[in-house]
């Protein structure tokens, strides 16, 4: 196990702003993404990073870029850090949806939770099991810094499966664009920076 795990959810995309589902599309940073990747890096400069992940998705992978590029490593591209994949959902608004489903919910993934194949969407226990399978890439840099570049859906699962926290404990919290989440390894268990 790593002894830090710091995750970074990726700089703001246009669609982000506009409250549109993003999930597996491949949309780029805007101009205030771009300036929160930058900010992200520097605020990471402090640590001594050893190794560095990414989503494959260019939102998430250029904001891991910025960092990448100041401590000289690559990055590891993976489809396991994608975001969820939302089907027909993708490319709507968060109010088309909601209309669409003819029911006031205060989260999005409300509306989408115990319905996800009607949609032909991941569910959470699927994405789940991405985040276990990627957590076999974790365990090979024992007693390292590893920094993962992801979305927001992945995150609360990976935050829900590192930290043993319950989903609603996780779908309540909030996972703004850019801002990184330390993780440090203390007694075998994950516990926030």
């Amino acid at each position: 196990m790593p002894s830090r795990i710091i995750i970074v959810r990726h700089g703001e995309t246009d669609s982000n702003k506009l409250r549109i589902v993003q999930g597996h599309l491949d949309v780029p940073l805007n101009s205030t993404g771009l300036t929160q990747a930058t900010t992200a890096a520097k605020f990471l400069e402090k640590y001594q990073i050893d190794v560095i992940f990414s989503s494959d998705l260019k939102r998430a992978y250029v904001t891991a870029k910025h960092t990448a590029k100041r401590h000289k490593l690559p990055i590891h591209k993976t489809v396991l850090l994608r975001e969820r994949y939302f089907g027909t959902l993708q490319g709507k608004s968060f109010a088309d949806i909601t209309k669409k489903v003819d029911a006031e919910f205060s989260h999005f993934s409300q509306v989408v939770r115990g319905k996800e194949h009607e949609y032909v969407a991941e569910s959470d226990s699927e994405i789940l099991e991405r985040v276990k399978k990627f957590q076999a890439y974790l365990d090979l840099h024992r007693n390292k810094t590893v920094v993962v570049f992801t979305h927001g859906g992945l995150i609360a699962r990976l935050l829900e499966h590192l930290l043993k926290l319950s989903r609603e404990e996780v779908d309540q919290m909030s996972f703004p664009n850019a801002k990184p989440i330390v993780l440090m390894k203390c007694n075998g268990r994950y516990t926030l920076e």
